[in-house]
């Protein structure tokens, strides 16, 4: 191959890319805004107290009865429960009396990121993992500072 055909097959290849993950991250971001809104109109309508509004969040998996595939999700916090609405795959809900306990972790379920996942403890000894911006309002709500 010459220098111009392999200049010509990379931007081909970065051109394929371009066009493959703009529609993809506007459907994500478009989707995130949709939840957002719903599950605020679904917590004001439920006269539930809301302790961390609707965010978007990472869902790192779960250990038990909970879902196990990681993904991106809506989360919030109520005085009631705590909502997860994934963008693919099911949605669910812990109730705060079954929140046994909370704690950040550097990795979970051995993933890692740069910020600590909050992890949820149930009842039943499952847990949640959830990558949100304010990790730290999270654990307060929750009764850990």
């Amino acid at each position: 191959m010459t220098p111009g055909q392999v200049v010509l097959l990379v931007l081909g290849i970065l051109a394929f890319n371009i066009a493959l993950w703009i529609p993809i991250v506007l459907w994500l971001r478009s989707r995130t805004r949709a939840i957002i809104a719903a599950l605020a109109r679904d917590i004001d309508a439920s006269g539930e107290r809301t302790l961390v509004a609707p965010e978007s969040a990472l869902y790192g998996g779960a250990t038990g009865t909970h879902p196990w595939a990681r993904g991106n999700a809506v989360v919030a916090l109520t005085d009631r429960r705590v909502v997860v609405r994934r963008l693919a795959g099911e949605a669910f809900e812990i109730a705060r009396a079954d929140i046994t306990a909370v704690r950040e972790a550097k990795s979970f379920l051995g993933r890692s990121r740069g910020t600590p996942f909050v992890v949820l403890t149930a009842r039943d000894g499952s847990e949640v993992g959830l990558l949100v911006r304010e990790h730290r309002a999270w654990l307060a709500a929750l009764g850990r500072s």
